[in-house]
């Protein structure tokens, strides 16, 4: 159930980013949207609002750090962890 609900977050976030510009292409674990700028920091802003409304959760401060907010599967993960979204 565990990785049912994992797959689950990340095709939401995955919508949310597809939804903020990304290419359909490009929408991988690993592919880091911010560094390739193909996701504008204004949407980072708004993939951010979002996250918090559909998980129902706030984002802590060392979450929104560069380094754990690239990919799909780094905020994927932090979701994962920190929520208690049900599927």
């Amino acid at each position: 159930m565990k990785n049912n609900k994992k797959i689950k977050i990340q095709n939401e976030i995955g919508k949310m980013l597809l939804s903020k510009g990304l290419n359909k292409k490009k929408l991988s674990q690993g592919y880091d949207f911010v560094k390739s700028g193909d996701v504008d920091s204004l949407n980072v802003i708004l993939l951010i609002s979002d996250i918090e409304k559909k998980f129902k959760f706030k984002f802590k401060k060392n979450h929104l750090q560069k380094k754990n907010f690239h990919t799909l599967g780094e905020i994927t993960s932090i979701v994962y962890k920190n929520t208690k979204w049900q599927i």
